[in-house]
């Protein structure tokens, strides 16, 4: 019973979403004076010992360790805090790809941005 029980567990490890590995995309923000802005974006991924850690941040900045980065299904929640933006993310992760919203606060004004990110490989 242990041995099947193990198995079973195993299995859904091996099924689950894999938000592993470097991601890169863009993020189509809207500023809350109603500017638009394509900010590019990379993030990294790692299983630290079965809890999924992060870094990332604009692309050309150094990386930030990301908050609360959760994986529930094929969803993927993660916080940003770069000092001037702290950004909640909710994407939803299907293969190699990485797409969600954004809801931001830059220098004290709201931001929102549609991300898309894919795998790289």
């Amino acid at each position: 019973m242990r041995t099947l029980l193990l198995l079973f567990t195993l299995t859904l490890r091996a099924l689950a979403a894999d938000a592993t590995g470097r991601w890169t995309g863009n993020a189509e923000a809207t500023m809350g004076d109603g500017e638009k802005r394509v900010v590019p974006l990379v993030f990294t991924f790692k299983d630290d010992a079965g809890k999924l850690t992060g870094i990332g941040g604009p692309d050309g900045e150094p990386g930030f360790t990301l908050r609360e980065v959760k994986l529930d299904g094929a969803k993927l929640t993660f916080v940003l805090d770069t000092g001037e933006t702290v950004a909640n993310f909710d994407c939803d992760l299907d293969g190699d790809t990485l797409n969600g919203n954004v809801n931001a606060t830059h220098e004290g004004r709201k931001v929102s941005a549609k991300l898309a990110l894919k795998r790289a490989k």
